[in-house]
């Protein structure tokens, strides 16, 4: 089968979906199929927008479709892109795929939609995060603050400067702050964080918000099949619309090989198990101001002093407000083929994230590096746990986080005992039959017309009519 895998981007980027779409990739190929990345290149100028280059991945071809979102002419271009439409159906001419599997739909919008359709070709969709729903993804404010559900009152003003914010409110902001009458740091609350306070944008904003989210829900509830990592971002997609089922396929990484003599299976990337010195906790990847680590580092400035350490991988001093607690290290960024061996320098690794994580690659990493879970209790990172992989702490709660890493630290037999009970995980090629499944269950089947609730449809030939 020829699998057209389609991300906002790939490797080298460092990301959780870049790493799954690398895995995904390999276990297809490893399991006989033709796989080819189709992802965004925001790093070769040498070309014109929407043009293509190729590069060879060992089992794998990665195709580059030129894209910067600078080259977008407004905020309709993010989801419904002419000339990324002809770059998708130009693509599809030349690779020929059986299936489309999209990834990630960022700067691609519903291109992949109706270039798959015009060709008779099935569609995978894999939520790997909020884009379909909310147009920064992470359903979560500019200043931090986070949304459980789309509401059209508060969604207009959080992307009023993307859709097209009246140029009076700056000015006036401006003037009262030249006045002293608003202070640098008030005006930056406003801007940032109070959503709320911000004036309507206006009916022509709300038409341009209200495009998307039914433009792109009526692609989502057309693909053919639709899977999430985690039953928690099913079940926000489908409170915010979504009909249908969701098959929900946990992220598997790396490939396991036979234990000599028996049946049992390991993975190779694995490092062994550290057993001296104080309790070490490490957190991994970018440092997004979602990811938690002011808390984490806040939290383990309670614990006392050479009891534990903590060591931050893919952070630097600018990353965090306080770089020099005592036992704090900041290694700075890292390669993703590193990760083995820094995980192997750790005893537990913390995931606090204050946004409504899927299930971050990076959990999947520590796990079959054998190294127990310390999760915040947002998304689906509680998911991880069902099995006994670790503890569950409240997001944004340093007192609690600080009572347990101290209780950890001073027991460190706890964290031995459930690293020697983790569940056996799931490799990359594991991951790839269960998607080889449903792949197979398609690949004969025809599309049914494109259509939501409100009757918004897209038409083979790119055309997009609203209800009559």
């Amino acid at each position: 089968m020829k699998v057209l895998l389609i991300t906002h981007r790939f490797l080298p980027a460092i990301g959780g979906v870049e790493i799954w779409a690398d895995a995904l990739a390999r276990g297809l190929c490893s399991l006989g199929h033709e796989v080819t990345v189709l992802s965004r290149d925001e790093r070769d100028a040498s070309g014109a927008p929407y043009t293509w280059r190729d590069e060879s991945r060992g089992p794998y071809l990665v195709r580059w479709v030129r894209h910067l979102y600078a080259d977008e002419r407004g905020f309709r271009e993010s989801w419904h892109n002419p000339r990324m439409d002809r770059a998708l159906a130009a693509a599809m001419d030349d690779l020929e795929p059986d299936l489309v599997h999209i990834a990630h739909n960022d700067g691609f919008g519903v291109s992949p939609f109706r270039a798959a359709e015009a060709r008779g070709v099935p569609v995978v969709v894999t939520l790997h995060d909020y884009k379909w729903i909310c147009a920064r993804g992470q359903m979560v404010r500019p200043g931090g603050d986070r949304c459980e559900s789309v509401a059209e009152e508060i969604c207009v003003r959080c992307v009023d400067r993307e859709l097209g914010a009246t140029a009076a409110r700056p000015l006036l902001r401006s003037l009262l702050a030249a006045s002293g009458v608003v202070g640098e740091r008030t005006m930056e609350r406003d801007n940032l964080r109070v959503v709320e306070n911000r004036p309507d944008p206006g009916r022509r904003a709300r038409q341009a918000w209200t495009a998307r989210q039914r433009g792109l829900l009526a692609a989502l509830n057309g693909a053919d099949r639709i899977t999430a990592p985690s039953r928690f971002v099913a079940e926000r997609h489908r409170a915010s619309g979504l009909r249908g089922d969701v098959q929900v396929i946990p992220n598997g990484l790396g490939d396991p090989e036979p234990v000599e003599g028996t049946s049992e299976l390991h993975f190779s990337s694995a490092p062994a198990r550290r057993e001296a010195g104080p309790l070490r906790v490490g957190a991994f990847g970018r440092p997004h101001p979602t990811k938690g680590l002011d808390s984490l580092i806040t939290a383990f400035s309670s614990v006392p002093e050479g009891a534990a350490e903590l060591h931050l991988f893919g952070a630097s001093s600018e990353d965090v407000t306080s770089p020099s607690v005592p036992g704090l290290t900041l290694h700075g960024a890292y390669k993703p083929s590193e990760v083995s061996e820094r995980m192997a320098q750790v005893d537990i690794v913390a995931i606090p994230s204050l946004w409504d994580e899927n299930h971050p690659m990076v959990a999947v990493e520590a796990l079959a590096a054998r190294k127990p879970l310390l999760v915040s209790d947002r998304g689906g990172l509680p998911e991880l746990i069902d099995a006994g992989s670790g503890w569950v702490l409240p997001a944004g709660n340093p007192e609690a986080w600080g009572e347990h890493l101290a209780l950890l630290a001073a027991d460190p037999a706890r964290v031995q005992a459930v690293a020697r009970e983790l569940p056996p995980r799931r490799s990359g090629k594991m991951m790839a039959s269960d998607f080889e499944a449903l792949y197979a269950e398609l690949v004969h089947e025809t599309d049914a017309p494109i259509s939501d609730a409100n009757g918004l449809s897209f038409e083979p030939n790119g055309s997009t009519a609203a209800p009559s």
